[in-house]
C-alpha cells in the first residue's frame, strides 16, 4: 500500500478541516454566540451532511432527506452582500438552466427582501447561522454540492467568484464562461 498517496489525498481535508475550525474558533473568541446542537467540526468532502428541515419563505417544509436521488447545490446568500448582488444575474441564469441540479438558497435577512432577489428556488431562511456553521461557512456567498445519498459531493466554494466557477464547472457540467469585467474576488 502507498502511504504516501494516501496522505496526499488527506492533506487538503485536513487542512480544509483546520481552517473551519480556526474560523469557528475565532467567531467564538470574538464574542459570537454558540449554537446548540452545532459541533465546532464542520462537515467537509465525502462526510454525511446534517439534517436540514426549515421551511421556505412560502412555509412550505424544506427537507433535504427527500432530496437523496438527486445532487443538491446550497446556496449561502446574504441579500445585503454586495459580492452577492454581483453574482445575482449568474445564479437566476442557473435556475433556468435545464441540466442544471437542484438548489436551495440558505439566506439572511426578511422574508421581503428574499422574495425581492427572485429565486425560483426555495430560500430557507437561516438567521442563527446554525446551517452555515454546520457547512463551515463564515460569510456569502457560498456554496457546496450535496450529492447521492446525502454526501457532501464537493468542498464548499467561498467567494463570488468560486461560487461561479463551481456552479458552471461542478454542477451545470459546463465550462466557466469568459469572465466579465466584473471581479467578483
Amino acid at each position: 500500500m502507498d502511504h504516501t498517496r494516501t496522505r496526499r489525498r488527506q492533506v487538503p481535508r485536513l487542512q480544509e478541516q483546520l481552517r473551519t475550525w480556526c474560523d469557528a474558533l475565532a467567531l467564538r473568541l470574538a464574542g459570537a454566540p454558540s449554537t446548540p446542537g452545532i459541533d465546532i467540526h464542520a462537515v467537509s468532502y465525502g462526510e454525511s451532511a446534517p439534517r436540514i428541515r426549515r421551511t421556505d419563505l412560502e412555509g412550505n417544509v424544506v427537507d433535504l432527506v427527500l432530496f437523496q436521488d438527486e445532487p443538491i447545490l446550497l446556496l449561502f446568500w446574504s441579500p445585503g452582500c454586495g459580492y452577492c448582488q454581483a453574482l445575482l444575474s449568474h445564479m437566476l441564469a442557473f435556475e433556468r438552466s435545464p441540466n442544471r441540479a437542484r438548489m436551495v438558497v440558505l439566506s439572511g435577512g426578511t422574508i421581503s427582501v428574499n422574495r425581492e432577489l427572485g429565486f425560483v428556488s426555495p430560500v430557507v431562511l437561516d438567521d442563527d447561522r446554525a446551517i452555515a456553521q454546520a457547512f463551515g461557512v463564515t460569510g456569502t456567498p457560498a456554496a457546496v454540492l450535496i450529492g447521492a445519498q446525502g454526501i457532501v459531493a464537493a468542498e464548499v466554494a467561498r467567494g463570488a467568484t468560486a461560487v461561479r466557477a463551481y456552479v458552471y464547472r461542478c454542477v451545470a457540467g459546463g465550462t466557466l464562461p469568459a469572465r466579465d469585467q466584473t471581479d467578483f474576488s
